[in-house]
């Protein structure tokens, strides 16, 4: 006898809240026992991901295709599944197989059972966060200005002076964008570091 009903809720990203794209998906599971009640389910979208790597032919390939042409710094998640989405790839069926199949809905209903709650809303949780995640959201947001910027003056300053380079083969390109994507995030951090504290102390003090 079928335990649960899963409701899918769709997905959603936090960029809006705290600059980062990190993505969950969301569902409502509905309980059909005697004692019935709804309580949500959310899941990263690394789950989701390494689900299409392992039931999808060609999943690997796939992602590792749309990853190269996502360039930029920091999470794009959101990128990433609308491009999934485009190749025919059914997310959303995904994501319920999997709580169907891999997911312990029962831990979660006896969980919500006895916190005596009906339903939750993970977007008005992280709502509720608010002005806590303001500055974690500047100070993000800032942070991949000054490597974005950073990776290019300073690839452009190199290709100018070391022409071999540009010319050279794949390898020492790849060594080279390795270099510096670890330097420049280095850094990144301490300039971004540096100009938050500078904001905080205006008084010179």
């Amino acid at each position: 006898m079928e335990k649960f009903k899963i409701e899918y809720q769709g997905w959603h990203s936090s960029k809006a809240e705290s600059g980062l794209d990190y993505v969950y998906f969301d569902a409502l599971v509905h309980s059909l026992g005697e004692n019935k009640i709804s309580f949500p389910v959310f899941l990263p979208y690394n789950m989701i991901e390494k689900q299409v790597e392992e039931t999808i032919d060609g999943g690997p390939a796939i992602l590792k295709q749309i990853k190269k042409r996502t360039r930029g710094w920091g999470p794009k998640e959101s990128l990433y599944i609308k491009e999934l989405e485009e190749c025919g790839i059914d997310l959303a069926r995904i994501f319920i197989k999997y709580l169907e199949n891999n997911y312990n809905l029962e831990a979660d209903y006896i969980k919500w059972s006895k916190n005596d709650v009906v339903s939750a809303d993970l977007n008005k949780i992280v709502d509720d966060m608010g002005e806590c995640l303001v500055d974690i959201k500047s100070e993000t947001e800032q942070y991949f200005l000054i490597c974005e910027r950073l990776e290019k003056i300073i690839s452009d300053e190199m290709m100018a002076m070391f022409p071999q380079l540009l010319n050279s083969s794949s390898s020492y390109i790849l060594k080279f964008e390795e270099i510096l994507v670890k330097h420049v995030a280095n850094l990144a951090g301490d300039l971004n570091t540096l100009v938050f504290e500078a904001d905080n102390n205006l008084d010179g003090k």
